[in-house]
């Protein structure tokens, strides 16, 4: 009964989301860390299958203008640094999982949580998460 769900839900990850210029980017019983300076933010989907993804955007080069990510964590862990001169709006669902949102969180059985945030007076940098947890968690805090 499980993985038709599991499989579900990756499917519909990837329907829902445009991957952009960033592509699609998969960790399976692995890790995508995105922590060095200088690294390019780019719209994007990530998919996390019983792994980790850790991303912080406060050493990255963002793009001016809206930056789209799809963060997808099953049985697994997102963790997103935001810099507070970025203007940030996130929108998840949780089954049987957490999504947390600048300490701002909802978990159990179903459960969704918005968020938005504005950037510094006249930003013109502007994050949009889309996160889906199932038996697993994504969060989002301040760098």
């Amino acid at each position: 009964m499980l993985w038709p769900i599991v499989i579900t839900l990756i499917g519909w990850s990837l329907i829902r989301g445009s991957s952009g210029r960033g592509g699609t980017h998969w960790a399976v019983m692995s890790g995508i860390e995105r922590k060095n300076p200088g690294w390019g933010l780019e719209d994007g989907n990530y998919i996390v299958f019983m792994g980790g993804a850790d991303f912080d955007l406060s050493v990255a080069t963002t793009p001016d203008g809206t930056t789209t990510l799809n963060l997808t964590a099953v049985m697994g862990g997102v963790d997103v640094k935001v810099p507070a001169d970025v203007a940030v709006e996130c929108r998840g669902t949780a089954i049987l999982g957490a999504v947390k949102f600048f300490n701002a969180e909802s978990g159990g059985i179903v459960a969704s949580r918005a968020f938005a945030r504005h950037g510094a007076e006249g930003a013109s940098k502007r994050l949009v998460i889309r996160a889906l947890a199932f038996m697993g968690g994504v969060e989002v805090r301040q760098a």
